[in-house]
């Protein structure tokens, strides 16, 4: 009986195992953009769709900067900043003061091209402009 039970939590224990290593989340896609005067350090890069992003936006400049894409919608996005994290489906832009940082998380929910930019009067035109590839 000792060795029925034994070799039962064997097999409980080996599914376990089994179905968490087969459904674990892949690793993240950790990308770093920094923002300057009228640009952005990587204005065009690839992603996986479907696999979770980290983006790291730094803004390297003396005047506040965004980055304004569709890129976070249809999914659940994070935004980090200053150790506050604020989430939802509708996210469609961070703003950075100068010196300041965000790590945003989401998941790539569309294939394609999808554009981002510097929304702020007048940064757009002086060419604060990138696209994203979603594989």
């Amino acid at each position: 009986m000792k060795r029925m039970i034994l070799v039962f939590s064997a097999i409980i224990l080996l599914l376990i195992i089994h179905r968490s290593s087969n459904g674990a989340d892949p690793m993240p896609q950790a990308l770093r953009v920094e923002i300057n005067e009228f640009r952005f350090t990587m204005d065009r890069f690839s992603l996986e769709g479907e696999r979770p992003v980290v983006l790291t936006l730094v803004n390297n400049g003396k005047m506040q900067h965004e980055f304004a894409s569709d890129l976070f919608a249809g999914g659940d996005a994070e935004v980090e900043l200053d150790g506050v994290i604020v989430g939802g489906k509708q996210i469609e832009e961070v703003e950075l003061a100068p010196g300041k940082s965000v790590k945003v998380t989401f998941t790539p929910q569309k294939k394609g091209k999808v554009d981002f930019i510097c929304d702020l009067p007048g940064h757009r035109e002086k060419g604060m402009i990138g696209s994203v590839s979603v594989r």
